[in-house]
């Protein structure tokens, strides 16, 4: 269930607020993976992590007009 919410959460991350949801995401997967649900815990934390970057580059990519 915790994991779930993490991969919901990375998915926010990448559309809106990248540096709330992304740490979150990434929290929620550790919390999974110490729980028992370890390869979706896993799965929330590497989306966390790249999600929120690749929202991070997007945006940046957009304000200098190169996209």
């Amino acid at each position: 269930m915790l994991a779930i919410l993490g991969i919901i959460f990375a998915c926010c991350s990448l559309l809106v607020l990248p540096i709330v949801f992304g740490p979150l995401a990434v929290v929620f997967g550790v919390i999974a993976a110490l729980k028992g649900e370890l390869v979706p815990g896993i799965v929330a934390i590497v989306l966390g992590v790249l999600l929120a970057v690749l929202s991070y580059l997007l945006s940046a990519l957009i304000l200098l007009g190169m996209l």
